[in-house]
């Protein structure tokens, strides 16, 4: 495995540990050309590479060849740094909090065609990718994808909701092929609570057996604690199991409906002022919440896109309708994207005139998700929210 990738991401290059750490850095539009010729003459690594990789951690000694340690990612039109991938809607969990709603379908892509989507977010210059679902370990031929994606030099998380790593099968293929990063949910502090939302037989045990290896892994792992009335009793013991673990991470308490405006996993958000006191400050001391989004600006369709399990590409995972066939039309279809973004981050008029414009954060996407489920809470909208 090469563990280091450098490409072009947003609007700078840059070089980056593709596992065991979050290190990397900016590089002039020279280094990065410098870099190319090397990789393609299949150059030996050069000193004063050897000692910057150093300081990321990586050790190279000399003498090997850059493209034994460095993947180069050529730079094409587009401006995409990186995608989501929802590789299938199928779950091993039935959770009632679920964005999905009840994922009766099974239906899935063949691997070739999952390969296809990996080749194409790859050929749209991508630098990152973060593969979901559903649970994207019950995915057919979800190892055969994932190593694809890897071998292709993209730096990789997996978000999932732990339980199949417990699974010897599935912890030697991420020791083979190490991810950057594992996105972890963590649904409860104990069994009743956690399965009380999952609603799944066994599945406390499994994810338990999944932080043990976890621990040992070094994989880097970011837990999302999903806070609800199960388990709002539970913060702390859940916040001391992700730390315990050394693993990063955020609490979500804010739910919303299902992509298709079902408002039932609204009925399990927590309506406690101490406990959301609580969790403000716990969310000040962990990592900051990641978004895409630069000065401001949503990036969503612009240089960061998902694509669904049928291989549509769309703005971000909210926007389920106006997406661009990957399949059909290749990566030229992207163009179409940013004019897309535009159009579905339009605010409504009401909101131009609203005297809390200015300081609301809510994207038009998610403000969709709840007036769609005829349920909008006060954190979405200050003025109409209740």
């Amino acid at each position: 495995m090469k563990p280091v990738t450098c490409g072009w991401l947003f609007d700078k290059y840059i070089i980056a540990c593709r596992y065991g750490n979050n290190k990397g850095s900016v590089i002039s539009r020279g280094v990065f050309d410098t870099l190319r010729k090397l990789s393609s003459e299949n150059a030996e690594l050069p000193e004063k590479l050897t000692i910057f990789l150093g300081k990321l951690g990586i050790s190279a000694s000399p003498p090997q060849r850059l493209n034994e340690i460095v993947h180069i990612l050529p730079r094409n039109k587009f401006a995409f740094g990186s995608a989501s991938y929802e590789i299938t809607e199928r779950c091993n969990y039935r959770c009632s909090h679920c964005v999905l709603g009840n994922k009766k379908e099974t239906r899935e892509l063949s691997v070739s065609k999952k390969m296809q989507i990996i080749q194409a977010i790859r050929d749209a210059g991508c630098v990152f990718l973060k593969i979901t679902g559903g649970e994207p370990l019950v995915a057919s031929g979800f190892r055969e994808v994932y190593s694809y994606a890897d071998l292709l030099g993209m730096i990789i998380k997996v978000q999932t909701n732990g339980s199949l790593l417990s699974e010897r099968k599935n912890q030697k293929m991420f020791e083979k092929r190490r991810p950057h990063k594992i996105v972890m949910s963590i649904y409860g502090g104990g069994e009743s609570s956690y399965q009380k939302l999952t609603r799944t037989p066994g599945s406390f045990n499994r994810f338990l057996k999944s932080v043990d290896w976890l621990k040992k892994s070094g994989i880097l792992v970011r837990a999302n604690i999903i806070v609800t009335k199960h388990n709002e009793h539970e913060i702390d013991k859940m916040v001391e199991m992700a730390i315990g673990a050394g693993f990063e991470y955020f609490i979500y308490p804010k739910l919303t409906p299902t992509f298709k405006g079902n408002p039932a996993p609204m009925e399990l958000a927590i309506n406690n002022c101490s406990a959301m006191k609580e969790i403000d400050k716990y969310n000040q001391r962990s990592i900051p919440q990641e978004k895409n989004k630069k000065g401001g600006e949503c990036l969503a369709g612009k240089a960061f896109f998902h694509v669904n399990k049928d291989g549509g590409a769309s703005v971000c995972q909210a926007v389920r309708r106006s997406s661009v066939s990957l399949l059909r039309e290749g990566i030229t279809g992207l163009s179409r994207l940013t004019d897309i973004a535009r159009e579905v981050m339009k605010k409504p008029s009401k909101c131009e005139l609203c005297e809390y414009n200015k300081e609301c954060s809510t994207c038009p996407p998610t403000l969709g998700l709840f007036q769609r489920a005829g349920r909008i809470p006060s954190h979405v909208c200050m003025k109409y929210g209740s």
